[in-house]
């Protein structure tokens, strides 16, 4: 892969040697939240809540899964190794208490957090999440599974997937320039995350089909806010009716005219803002 001139990126060495990998947005002194990408997707995929962070008076710290971007890869790991992790580098970084977030994928990650540390967490937000597999739309898994296409120039692929995430969720008055702008953000963490090849994201391919490795039912104490858009085509909102039904005291929103992309983009800053007033 080409050397990326990421100007957010920071990394950072964890007690077993591995490297974790970083980006950070929005506002450098506010309240510390970390963002959990999609798959596939890398620590980029932040940017699409940068000005939202910025307004919401949040620090927002997107890290790379492992094997994705500039983490290293984790053979067999779960769910729960996450948490481990987002708890070391907030440990490095001087964070007690934060916000934990995820965008698709990256949901079943913040909720992991909530599960394992929920001192330390003060909110969860799941944005447009994933519950399991079964629940994709048939287009999406054909176009995840195709990363093992490997021989294939990466620009056509993920230039082809962005297209297709923004084109079918854009909201009514979404402008052009932001369409493209949201396009680019999103191909870039796509080819991103295959900087070290494919493992990290053919692994987490296969944790979508697998049962989880916690009880997110069992949470405690943590306040959990669901949001979904209702003209997301590409998670269905069964995964988040079937997660926040699970989920004691689980508040849930469903935002018409809204999809996969626009929910971050067009909603970031009143998602933020809630969950900063929940934590506080």
């Amino acid at each position: 892969m080409p050397t990326l001139d990421d100007s957010t990126a920071r990394s950072v060495w964890l007690g077993d040697g591995r490297r974790l990998g970083y980006a950070e947005f929005g506002d450098p002194h506010g309240v510390p939240a970390f963002f959990f990408h999609g798959a596939p997707g890398s620590r980029l995929s932040g940017a699409l809540l940068d000005a939202q962070a910025r307004a919401a008076g949040v620090r927002l710290l997107s890290p790379d899964r492992p094997g994705f971007g500039l983490s290293s890869f984790q053979s067999g790991r779960g769910r729960l190794d996450w948490p481990r992790d987002i708890l070391e580098l907030a440990d490095l970084l001087g964070i007690d208490r934060f916000l934990a977030i995820g965008w698709s994928a990256g949901g079943p990650y913040a909720l992991a957090c909530a599960s394992a540390q929920p001192e330390r967490v003060g909110a969860v937000g799941v944005l447009a999440g994933v519950d399991t597999l079964r629940h994709l739309h048939p287009q999406m898994v054909t176009n995840l599974w195709s990363l093992r296409l490997v021989g294939r120039d990466p620009d056509q692929w993920s230039d082809a997937i962005s297209r297709a995430w923004v084109r079918t969720r854009k909201a009514a008055g979404n402008s052009i320039e932001a369409t493209q702008a949201a396009a680019r953000t999103i191909a870039a963490g796509i080819r991103e995350s295959l900087r070290e090849g494919t493992a990290g994201v053919l692994h987490e391919l296969r944790l979508l089909g697998r049962d989880w490795d916690f009880d997110p039912a069992r949470i405690d104490g943590v306040p959990i806010r669901f949001w979904h858009g209702l003209d997301d085509t590409l998670i269905s909102t069964k995964h988040t009716r079937a997660l926040a039904a699970r989920i004691p005291n689980a508040q849930a929103t469903y935002l018409p005219g809204c999809g996969h992309v626009t929910l971050l983009t067009g909603h970031g800053r009143e998602i933020l803002t809630e969950l900063r007033r929940l934590a506080a």
